[in-house]
């Protein structure tokens, strides 16, 4: 119930009223139908993800230490380390969770991505 807490509050209040208005007005089983889908959208949308695709063992600055708590964890390529919440991760300690937040932050090929738009942009101009 705690999880289901920490996503209520991070939503704004019009959020908030919507989404209780939708629930008063459908019935629990296309509230379910509708969630199963925007989960499987996003899990493709996840997959195509190029962080995804980055796999963690090609990695090779992680301590066996960061490894074992990435397997541990089930942390597989670069989108779980960017959506994992370090602080929490089973087996953690304060070395290894400063690698961790380190790789998270330097392996995000996300931010390459936006380089190379922002790149493109500027010859385009």
């Amino acid at each position: 119930m705690q999880e289901l807490d920490k996503i209520l509050g991070s939503l704004k209040l019009s959020e908030l009223k919507e989404l209780s208005l939708y629930l008063k007005s459908n019935k629990k089983k296309k509230v379910n139908s509708e969630i199963e889908k925007i989960i499987r959208r996003k899990s493709r949308a996840r997959r195509l993800n190029i962080n995804y695709r980055f796999k963690l063992d090609m990695i090779s600055t992680f301590s066996l230490e960061d490894r074992m708590v990435l397997k541990k964890n089930k942390i597989r390529n670069m989108q779980d380390l960017i959506d994992a919440d370090i602080s929490s991760l089973e087996g953690i300690d304060a070395a290894t969770k400063e690698s961790l937040e380190w790789a998270q932050s330097f392996y995000d090929l996300s931010k390459v991505r936006m380089k190379k738009d922002a790149r493109t942009k500027n010859y385009s101009s």
